[in-house]
């Protein structure tokens, strides 16, 4: 499954990972959100200071 969201020049996506479907354990990431922002490290740093749970570090895609 996939939304998306367009908001100005950006959109929010929101979906499900790959792979077979099976019912999500506890404490598994089974959905993910991709935000295009500015400055990726100053807002992940942020988020690390203000106790954000970090599953994974920024996986940054850079736009032509």
């Amino acid at each position: 499954m996939h939304a998306q969201l367009s908001i100005g020049e950006g959109a929010l996506m929101v979906g499900a990972a790959g792979g077979e479907y099976h019912p999500p354990h506890p404490d598994e990431v089974h959905q993910y959100v991709h935000v295009r922002i500015e400055d990726v490290d100053r807002h992940f740093d942020h988020a690390k200071q203000f106790g954000a749970r970090i599953v994974k570090p920024p996986n940054i895609c850079r736009l032509g």
